[in-house]
């Protein structure tokens, strides 16, 4: 095997690595989220406090005569933004963290491959020289 495929090789391997780190990172962030749901600040002071309270008090101000201004609603149009954001910022790591525990095992056995396939060559090119 020439010293292009095997830079080849370990090029791959590099990208197989970033990718196993990433799918543990996302894991790891997935595992976060889990674990502030069920302490009971997290839940009291973002979940019902501002995710649900503050968002349902946003709402109803909409309605109130007092703040038909352009700017008040404006206002009120950022903060339900922002409980909006964070929920979907939420979800997302969530999301990311269950995507990740498949393609997490997949890449390690593709990285494990990948480095037995190199080790191979390499093995391969000094029995040539």
């Amino acid at each position: 095997m020439n010293e292009s495929n095997i830079q080849e090789m370990r090029a791959d391997i590099k990208d197989l690595e970033y990718t196993v780190k990433q799918n543990k990172f996302f894991i790891r962030q997935h595992d976060y989220v889990k674990a502030l749901e069920k302490n009971p600040a997290f839940k009291e002071i973002i979940l019902e406090g501002f995710m649900k309270d503050y968002a349902l008090e946003q709402v109803e101000a909409l309605a109130i005569p007092e703040c038909r201004s352009q700017e008040a609603q404006a206002s009120i149009q950022r903060n339900i933004g922002a409980v909006s954001s964070l929920k979907q910022f939420l979800n997302m790591l969530l999301q990311h963290g269950a995507n990740s525990v498949d393609e997490l095992e997949a890449s390690e056995k593709g990285l494990q491959d990948a480095r037995d396939e190199l080790d191979a060559a390499m093995a391969s090119n000094e029995g040539e020289g």
